[in-house]
């Protein structure tokens, strides 16, 4: 969401003869979708989320790509027609939201679900994600597998997008939490100090609700034995306020008791 100006931002992916990744938008309230952007390419890769700044929308467009045409007449499971090229590395697709040819940067291989925000700095775009070194997190929350622990974990990452096209990712914290949460109303496309997380498999029965400080790194965190703890949501204290002023929501379920 685009508060200011009331818009609906979104992605999506067109899997035929000519695929695609298109950015859309349409006001609040309305259903007619207008096309900003696009980006064509063979091998689609797989998106969960994107950045959205005041001016660009930012494809994370990791190295877990698929044919779309290896789906016609197939009867696997949509994740197993994806192949992870590590030696592609990690393409970051910059679509102007003023319209315009998509610009493509390069960084090191990462498989990301979950962008936490993104922002204009000057001529530099910079996206913070939670970003793991490879895929192998797909597998493990397989149907199968849930029960247990997954052992993967993302960093906290600061990707900045250079005008020329060059990247640079810097981590923030190492092997910490996913699903983040921001101070949305506040700072979503602009400059956050800020964000939560959790991780909901620390161990087996125990999950862990986080605070980044990612000017400084420092973290804090909270610990839930015997509970899965599943997205938190921040909540801002009413009548503004310090960008952390506020509540910090998450359902929790018990690993053994109907609670």
């Amino acid at each position: 969401l685009d508060i200011e100006p009331g818009l609906v931002v979104n992605v999506a992916q067109v899997f035929g003869p000519k695929p695609e990744c298109l950015v859309y938008q349409h006001p609040r309230g309305e259903l007619r979708r207008e096309v900003i952007g696009r980006w064509r390419a063979a091998e689609l890769p797989y998106v969960h989320s994107f950045a959205l700044t005041q001016r660009h929308a930012v494809l994370i467009a990791h190295p877990l790509l698929v044919r779309p045409r290896s789906m016609l007449w197939s009867d696997r499971p949509y994740i197993d027609h994806f192949r992870w090229l590590p030696e592609r590395g990690t393409r970051l697709v910059v679509l102007e939201r003023a319209g315009g040819e998509p610009r493509i940067a390069e960084t090191d291989a990462c498989f990301v679900f979950h962008v936490a925000n993104g922002y204009d700095e000057g001529d530099e775009i910079v996206v913070d994600a939670l970003a793991y070194p490879h895929p192998g997190v797909v597998h493990e929350l397989r149907v199968e597998r849930l029960a247990q622990a997954p052992a993967a974990k993302p960093d906290y990452v600061r990707i900045r997008i250079a005008r020329s096209g060059k990247a640079s990712m810097e981590r923030r914290l190492d092997q910490c939490f996913d699903f983040p949460a921001i101070h949305y109303s506040r700072v979503a496309g602009r400059r956050h100090r800020y964000c939560w997380g959790v991780d909901p498999w620390t161990a087996q029965r125990v999950s862990t609700l986080f605070k980044l400080d990612v000017e400084t790194g420092a973290a804090r965190h909270a610990r839930f034995d015997d509970w899965m703890v599943g997205e938190p949501l921040f909540v801002a204290a009413p009548g503004g306020g310090r960008e952390d002023q506020g509540v910090l929501l998450s359902v929790g379920s018990h690993v053994s008791r109907d609670a």
